[in-house]
């Protein structure tokens, strides 16, 4: 299957997504959890991973959701939505870029529409639409002191 076809293919999940922190920085917490297809089957090799950037003020956001497939015995992204200010260098290119961006495999794109970093559960809504997601699980508000954020 290839990305196209894998960003195509109708997912969903319904389990419980926990945040826990990123081994090297603790101010980001992770999540990452395996969709299942429309018969309810894990996909082989796929990952999705959610990662937030927290301890900081609500409108200097880093976020990332990623669409990760084994390929070779490494975790290779094939959709990403990165989620930063609009005036924080967000890209170093090429293209040199500001702002939210999405990667395609190796291509990127800048996101043009009015979200901004409080939009959490707008940008999610976003990633899920991209990737084909149907999540039917809660997720944790990035800031505040929801589940343990």
């Amino acid at each position: 299957m290839n990305d196209q076809q894998l960003i195509a293919l109708p997912k969903r999940f319904s389990g419980r997504v926990v945040f826990g922190t990123k081994d090297t920085n603790t101010l980001f917490k992770v999540a990452g959890f395996r969709p299942e297809d429309e018969e309810g089957a894990t996909i082989p090799g796929v990952t999705i991973e959610i990662v937030l950037r927290t301890g900081v003020a609500a409108d200097r956001c880093k976020y990332t959701f990623t669409l990760f497939h084994l390929s070779n015995q490494k975790q290779r992204r094939v959709y990403q939505l990165e989620v930063v200010p609009r005036d924080k260098r967000s890209h170093n290119g090429p293209p040199r870029l500001y702002g939210p961006h999405e990667h395609y495999g190796d291509d990127v794109r800048p996101v043009q529409n009015d979200l901004c970093c409080t939009d959490y559960k707008l940008w999610l809504e976003l990633f899920c639409s991209r990737i084909c997601l149907t999540l039917e699980a809660e997720l944790p508000e990035p800031f505040g002191d929801d589940h343990g954020m």
